[in-house]
């Protein structure tokens, strides 16, 4: 944020350019090498503003002056030089301004004397005026000295905008009818070209600052109102509280718990806009997601909390705002993972290899040229599975574990899809069926569906309903669960369908295939991390995908 010193320079700069003379000249805030090359340009020809060139206004760094030397202080005053050149062969020319350096020079203190800030702070042009310099010729050169004083115009002047505070919600008026409110919240100069125009009460960050300026055509801006905005409430360590869902989760470094953090003032109202932390006793291996953000209009912040070890972790929240440590505290129980995993594919092997297993022991056959790849990895993996859309798919020996009943389960995979023609699904309840008990990840326009039957002859459970967007030459993750009657799909563990269904799906005695269906449907691509669990519904909201391949 700029010193108080700097901010007038910049003040300066921005009454300048606001100003309907100013639009086609460039007002530059010289303070290095950068902005003097910059207004070099503007000069030259090199750089143009609305397409005009050969004129430029330098607003150099203030200075500091003692007007009553010896007298009792600080009674400082600043002095700004602000220097006009015109080049005058380019700017009297088609492609320049066409206006000389003393017409430029009138209209500045003209503009100067037309704007406030507030009481003991304005602007003032010394009564020399302006000092022609014979320095920089062949620029024509006049230097104004402008004091942070100025008289009050008598002129008509849009009035002094209010700012009212709630909370931390903002409504800003002006007494000026149809005057229109800008506001910056930088601590820079507001105005139609640097600020935002206020239409409705909004809520704002604790301790910004906030300036604001009314304009109204025809009229002179207003006065500058500014105010540093303080959170008039502070989060009460009893009131606030600390929720986990679901509380016991399986200990497997993938499966996730969501700690929801509620921020509460005395009185029981939601504290908002502030920030929040979670830790975690003990920590060891306690993974904490980022905060959801800060404190929403509920006052709530949420984690995302997993785990590989076997344990109970104890969440303490703390808002980091007000430093306060939260009272109530959650737990989440880490437990053994289940038994549930039927089939785990993730692809392990050398390069080129067909030698495709599973790590439950299915039986995997594997048909055409299917086979492992260490090529387009994702990090946090290894190798992958290589489908080349025309004939490669794998198939694993029939097992009633492929038939689901009314059971909760979940059916996971990473896909890399490059073949982006319709139909083309990663996984079916066999390769052959017009209507195999599930069909994921058929291609349909622009979204990939899914569907399941619970009879064979009509999708009763699922018809084209969508597992996610279509998304070519990337690793994204899906998922499949069933959670008593609730259905669910996700794309990068966002949820993309959430359906009702009592039906069991159809049961078969049928391989189950990978990467073709409809005979003659191939998916190409790359398949990794395929996971089935029968008996687990191990996504039932949003999640993070893993950053590794699943485990047993």
């Amino acid at each position: 944020m700029a010193s108080d010193l700097e901010q007038k320079q910049l003040d300066l700069r921005d009454i300048l350019a606001s100003g309907e003379f100013f639009a086609d000249i460039a007002v530059i805030a010289e303070r290095d090498k950068r902005h003097k090359a910059e207004a070099d340009a503007y000069l030259s020809g090199k750089q143009k503003k609305a397409g005009k060139a050969g004129a430029v206004v330098r607003v150099m760094m203030p200075s500091l002056a003692l007007p009553h030397p010896n007298a009792p202080g600080p009674a400082l005053t600043g002095i700004i030089n602000v220097r006009i050149q015109e080049l005058e062969s380019l700017n009297q020319s088609g492609s320049g301004t066409g206006k000389e350096v003393e017409q430029i020079v009138i209209e500045a203190i003209k503009r100067i004397h037309c704007f406030g800030l507030s009481a003991g702070e304005n602007f003032i042009v010394d009564q020399e005026a302006a000092e022609a310099n014979a320095e920089f010729l062949p620029r024509l050169t006049y230097d104004l000295f402008v004091r942070c004083q100025l008289p009050q115009d008598q002129a008509a002047k849009v009035s002094l905008p209010t700012i009212s505070q709630v909370g931390l919600t903002i409504t800003l008026a002006t007494t000026t009818p149809a005057a229109s409110i800008y506001y910056t919240t930088d601590g820079s100069f507001p105005w139609s070209g640097n600020g935002t125009l206020y239409s409705a009460p909004w809520e704002v960050a604790d301790g910004t600052r906030l300036r604001v300026a009314a304009y109204l055509a025809g009229s002179h801006g207003s006065d500058v109102a500014e105010q540093n905005i303080a959170d008039p409430y502070m989060t009460d360590a009893g009131q606030s509280t600390v929720t986990s869902s679901p509380t016991s989760v399986t200990a497997d470094g993938v499966e996730q718990s969501t700690v929801t953090v509620t921020l509460k003032d005395a009185a029981g109202d939601p504290v908002i806009g502030h920030t929040a932390s979670l830790s975690a006793s003990p920590s060891g291996n306690v993974t904490i997601g980022a905060a959801s953000g800060t404190s929403d209009a509920g006052g709530v912040v949420t984690f995302i909390v997993s785990n590989d070890t076997v344990e109970d972790v104890t969440f303490t929240a703390t808002d980091d705002t007000d430093s306060v440590e939260v009272t109530q505290t959650a737990d989440v129980d880490f437990v053994a993972a289940p038994t549930t995993t039927k089939l785990l594919i993730n692809f392990d092997g050398s390069n080129g290899s067909q030698a495709i297993t599973d790590a439950k022991g299915n039986t995997v056959t594997v048909y055409d040229n299917a086979q492992i790849s260490t090529a387009q990895t994702q990090a946090g993996f290894g190798q992958n599975g290589l489908f080349d859309g025309s004939g490669d798919y794998l198939e694993v020996d029939d097992s009633p574990d492929w038939d689901f009943e009314t059971e909760d389960f979940t059916i996971a995979w990473w896909e890399y899809r490059t073949n982006g023609g319709a139909g083309r699904p990663a996984i079916a309840r066999d390769a052959l069926s017009a209507k195999p008990a599930f069909t994921l990840g058929w291609l349909s326009g622009s979204v990939l569906q899914m569907y399941i039957t619970s009879n064979g002859s009509s999708w009763d459970i699922a018809s084209a309903l969508k597992l996610g967007d279509v998304l070519l030459n990337q690793w994204v993750h899906y998922a499949v669960t069933r959670e008593g009657n609730t259905w669910r799909a996700f794309q990068n563990g966002v949820k993309e369908s959430e359906w009702i269904s009592a039906l069991a799906p159809f049961a078969q005695s049928d391989p189950l295939s990978i990467g073709r269906a409809l005979a003659g449907q191939y998916f190409g691509g790359r398949l990794d991390s395929l996971l089935i669990r029968k008996g687990q519904a191990l996504y039932t909201a949003a999640f993070t995908p893993p950053a590794s391949p699943y485990t047993s």
